[in-house]
């Protein structure tokens, strides 16, 4: 049977000298993966697939199992992504993120619509650690993690200018109406800027989200929040993470 279906290449292992097994999330938001063979000789007509990010059509025959990949047609090839190392590096690390919690067995196309809508994000040229904090915060449910950003998590106001505290014994922000000594035990400083933007992150859809007009300083302090978050509820580990500039 024949299928065609958009998708981005996320994974490729050697099968023989010139073939490759790839895995591709589809539109679907399922794992598919295809037979390339003759990847790796010169006149490939893969050869587009070989280097840098590609939003793709993907022609292949399949039954059941693994498919044979019949041709190819590119989308979209991410001319800003796939000639800045740094921008380059952040999809990496967007395309590992999204790929160890996605599911053999179970599809779920928020994950292609988070991976699509990212990468447009960043070829347009957003502030790349804005981009990547957006796709960490729309992760932290499938981590099995809590992101309390929305309100003070003792009193419940919604003052943001009020709240520049992350308590990790409270598991939540806390505005200025509660510097004592308990309510500050264990609390961390973050701008209220950077916890104001994670909750507008946090809750708006991820269609919606056509640009992030902040600066890089505002980025990567919003990146730190979130990351220090990230590490410290879900302890996940990411060769990636070791390559940004920050």
């Amino acid at each position: 049977m024949i299928h065609q279906n958009k998708g981005f290449m996320i994974r490729q292992t050697n099968y023989s000298e010139s073939s490759k097994i790839i895995t591709v999330l589809n539109e679907h938001g399922a794992l598919v993966p295809l037979m390339a063979r003759g990847f790796n000789k010169p006149r490939s007509p893969f050869n587009s697939l070989k280097q840098g990010y590609k939003h793709t059509l993907f022609t292949y025959s399949r039954h059941r199992g693994m498919g044979t990949l019949t041709e190819i047609d590119i989308i979209d090839g991410y001319n800003t992504i796939n000639n800045d190392f740094d921008t380059y590096t952040i999809a990496s690390y967007i395309v590992e993120l999204i790929s160890r919690v996605t599911d053999e067995e179970i599809a779920d196309p928020s994950l292609y619509r988070l991976m699509h809508q990212a990468f447009k994000l960043l070829d347009d040229k957003n502030e790349k650690y804005s981009v990547l904090s957006f796709v960490i915060i729309k992760l932290f449910p499938m981590y099995g993690a809590l992101l309390n950003v929305d309100k003070c998590v003792l009193c419940g106001s919604y003052s943001y200018e009020n709240m520049n505290r992350y308590s990790f014994k409270y598991h939540g922000v806390i505005c200025n109406d509660h510097y004592d000594e308990e309510h500050l035990e264990r609390s961390v400083y973050v701008s209220s800027r950077s916890i104001y933007l994670a909750a507008f992150l946090k809750h708006v859809q991820v269609e919606h989200l056509n640009s992030i007009n902040i600066g890089e300083e505002d980025g990567k302090k919003l990146f730190k929040f979130v990351d220090m978050l990230f590490q410290e509820y879900t302890g996940e580990f990411f060769k990636t993470r070791k390559l940004l500039q920050i």
